[in-house]
């Protein structure tokens, strides 16, 4: 099946050519404007592009030109409504392998894409050759990361060097700023691509299970054992093995990874022989791990093992301009899921999204467009009115305290409540606001993840979950679900 990229600002033509070609078997992919359409294609292989000339980011010929400047450019097919020879003449001086006037009639376009790509296909001798981006080794091969080009291109660079070598990976970042993507793009880059890419969640599995499950066991080892279970390192063989969370790995079971780390062996439960290793160990923490050795709970042995090559991935805050493109990735994306258009959104509501904290990073964002998706008529636009009351109030950092007496939240550095000169405070008050507050800003951090928020508050799960019932705290303040977030 060809991959069709469509290039239109007009939302409802570009929905109508993206609809009508997907029924006659394209797949088809959408970009709601020439920048955004450009961003694709540098990510992206395509077999074609139907794009539209007349664009207020970016006119189509302008995409055109600068798409030439890729390696293997795919065939574009110009549209527009301006019937202009001089216009024609100058897509077709480009580049462009066809030029239609709107209406554009779909039986039409197809043969215009099919015939393109099978010219374009001659022209490089055969369909076996479209483009060097597809190669796992490429700079754009497959990568399924999306941001601008200022951090991305050079932090892809980086991935392919890494990519070649069977080096242990640590990946280390702020919550939510896609370090299992980043874990998956390095196996897709290596030669281990056609292998199984295996995650595995060191804080989610119990303490008393760690050794089963990452080694299996051999029949009869325990009770219960009636048959060998292969563990995650066996069913990585050949491939990568994804430790997610491995600051949260108990100590004791830190001793075993370190042996499996240093020897590349392991022994299932019950059995009498090690086993080597044949996997590539890619690791990934939002913890300080410098700070968790210095504070006895994590081997210093075990640290500069994993510390090989090491990724830190920047917060989203810290990548403002990535923010506009990861909007349009993911109003497509949730498009898809939800089964109904995303619908746009203003450019003070994207504003507003560029002067946020986003304490949960880019899993945050897209939370709050799927969350759009579902309130906001596909036909309006989103609006700063619409957006989660955290958001509105200018910061995810600093919870909102209005309401109650005499207490302010800053975004100083102390952000303490503290007295004006000659105010009275009701001091039960002001600690129950703080409480208050603290308690959502953790749930924020954590992107309303209860386990997490008790750790960091150092209470207890269901003490939590009291004090949250307690002080009326909803979803909305810190950008949850509403459902359970801890899965």
């Amino acid at each position: 099946m060809l991959n069709v990229l469509v290039i239109d600002d007009d939302k409802t033509l570009n929905a109508f050519l993206t609809r009508s070609l997907s029924r006659a078997g394209l797949a088809c992919t959408s970009a709601y404007g020439g920048l955004p359409g450009l961003e694709l294609l540098e990510r992206q292989v395509f077999d074609a592009v139907v794009c539209d000339v007349k664009m207020d980011d970016l006119d189509g010929l302008e995409v055109l030109k600068r798409a030439h400047g890729l390696e293997a450019p795919p065939p574009f097919i110009m549209i527009t409504a301006f019937g202009q020879v001089q216009t024609a003449v100058e897509a077709m001086k480009s580049g462009a392998e066809e030029y239609l006037e709107k209406p554009v009639e779909v039986d039409q376009l197809k043969a215009c894409i099919l015939a393109s790509v099978e010219r374009r296909q001659r022209q490089r001798g055969g369909p076996d050759r479209p483009s060097k981006r597809t190669s796992p080794t490429s700079p754009r091969g497959t990568s399924h990361l999306v941001g601008s080009k200022r951090w991305l291109d050079p932090f892809v660079g980086l991935l392919d060097r890494i990519a070649r070598t069977d080096t242990v990976v640590l990946i280390d970042g702020e919550t939510g700023t896609g370090k299992s993507a980043v874990a998956r793009e390095i196996a897709r880059r290596s030669r281990r691509a056609e292998k199984p890419f295996v995650e595995v969640n060191c804080g989610a599995i119990p303490a008393s299970l760690i050794e089963r499950e990452l080694f299996g066991n051999e029949q009869g080892a325990f009770t219960g054992a009636e048959k060998n279970s292969a563990g995650f390192v066996l069913q990585a063989e050949g491939g990568t093995l994804f430790l997610d969370e491995i600051g949260e790995l108990p100590l004791p079971e830190q001793t075993k990874l370190l042996s499996l780390l240093s020897e590349r062996t392991f022994t299932p439960l019950g059995a009498t022989q090690s086993k080597k290793a044949d996997v590539r160990f890619v690791a990934a923490t939002n913890r300080d791990l410098e700070q968790a050795v210095r504070d006895g709970v994590f081997r210093a042995d075990l640290y500069f093992r994993l510390n090989v090559m090491r990724l830190t991935i920047p917060p989203l805050r810290e990548r403002v301009d990535d923010i506009p493109i990861l909007v349009e990735h993911f109003r497509q994306r949730v498009t898809e899921r939800v089964g109904n258009p995303c619908p746009e959104f203003t450019s003070e509501a994207m504003n507003l999204l560029g002067r946020s904290k986003w304490p949960g990073n880019v899993r945050e964002l897209e939370n709050v467009v799927e969350r759009m998706a579902i309130l906001v008529e596909p036909t309006a636009k989103v609006t700063p009115a619409d957006l989660p009351g955290h958001l509105q109030r200018g910061s995810a950092h600093v919870p909102d305290t209005s309401g109650v007496p005499k207490v302010e939240a800053t975004e100083e550095a102390s952000a303490l409540p503290h007295l004006a000169p000659e105010e009275d405070i009701v001091l039960k008050e002001a600690v129950v606001a703080y409480e208050r507050a603290l308690i959502v800003d953790a749930l924020t951090q954590e992107f309303g993840n209860r386990t997490k928020a008790a750790r960091r508050l150092h209470l207890k799960r269901t003490t939590l979950i009291e004090k949250i019932g307690r002080f009326g705290i909803t979803p909305d303040e810190y950008g949850g679900t509403g459902a359970d977030d801890d899965d």
